[in-house]
């Protein structure tokens, strides 16, 4: 999602919600970076909310999904998919990130009410991939 924000809305958009430091803290800690009002990189949680939420505040969640699937995608090289059980489950226990999203909104690091976002990131989460095991030989075990 990181990839796609910075091809779409361009670097120095991206950056002003989300930062490229190293945490030091596990993926779902809920540290922020006070100091720079943003999260410290896209690789935790937080950051992911608040990409989710740059799109999200662009396009709307539902309106955002579209393009950001077409483009995963794209990069699969087959058509991916939400697996509507996991995005279920991921939104009736995502307190943690809902907690984290919370509190960037009290902090001013988004400024509106984080569900889109939260949504869209709930979804992201939910896309089923499934990769070839690699073979001993480091070809691919497709057949």
């Amino acid at each position: 999602m990181y990839g796609y924000a910075l091809q779409h809305y361009g670097r120095d958009y991206v950056l002003r919600h989300v930062g490229v430091e190293p945490t030091g803290e596990a993926f779902n800690s809920i540290v922020l970076d006070e100091v720079a009002n943003r999260p410290f990189n896209p690789m935790v949680n937080a950051g992911a909310i608040a990409v989710a939420r740059a799109d999200a505040g662009r396009h709307g969640a539902k309106s955002a999904l579209a393009p950001c699937s077409i483009s995963f995608s794209d990069l699969a090289g087959r058509r991916l998919e939400i697996d509507e059980q996991v995005f279920q489950s991921e939104n009736a226990t995502g307190h943690r990130n809902r907690a984290i999203a919370y509190m960037m909104l009290n902090s001013g690091m988004i400024e509106r009410d984080p569900i889109e976002a939260l949504d869209l990131y709930f979804r992201q989460c939910s896309i089923t991939v499934t990769l070839p095991r690699p073979r001993h030989d480091g070809g691919d075990a497709r057949q």
